[in-house]
């Protein structure tokens, strides 16, 4: 009977320190991040922003160019919409990059929804892209398959206000 408590306390003792050591890579990741990544960002220097970006996320590899990428401008506001094809240890997927956002923001908590269809699947693919600087991070939700062919269409569905 005495093993079996001793088996017990090894294992959440193990379990707490595995969180322990996972909370301290994600800190580390997070602080790189802060330190080498949003700098760039602020600057609108996507090309020094991605390798930094791709570094804090652990991310194998990636397409140095965007595979799409769109302007949007109307009046006085614009933004750029890319998507990066980026490879992890299992599989491949696609990041969207909103940035270079010129908006008259009345508040710090402005999302911008992402609805994303994909040709013959039924099934709508919805993210909130965060447009504070400080909390601008890409959305990394599209995993790709080996063979996926991949189709952009890009539509402005603006609500009437």
């Amino acid at each position: 009977m005495k093993w079996i408590f001793r088996l017990v306390y090894l294992l959440v003792i193990g379990f707490i320190t595995l969180i322990i050591f996972d909370y301290a890579a994600m800190k580390k990741n997070a602080t790189y991040y802060e330190e080498n990544a949003i700098p760039y960002l602020k600057e609108n220097n996507m090309e020094e922003y991605i390798p930094h970006f791709m570094t804090a996320n652990q991310v194998k590899d990636y397409l140095k160019k965007p595979i799409y990428h769109i302007n949007y401008k109307q009046q006085e506001e614009s933004l750029d919409f890319s998507i990066y094809h980026v490879q992890s240890e299992k599989s491949g997927y696609l990041a969207f990059f909103i940035h270079n956002v010129s908006m008259q923001l009345e508040s710090k908590h402005i999302q911008i929804e992402l609805n994303l269809k994909m040709e013959g699947d039924e099934k709508i693919i919805q993210g909130y892209y965060q447009l504070d600087i400080n909390k601008l991070m890409p959305l990394i939700f599209l995993e790709t398959k080996k063979d996926d062919l991949v189709h952009f269409h890009y539509e402005n569905n603006e609500s009437e206000k």
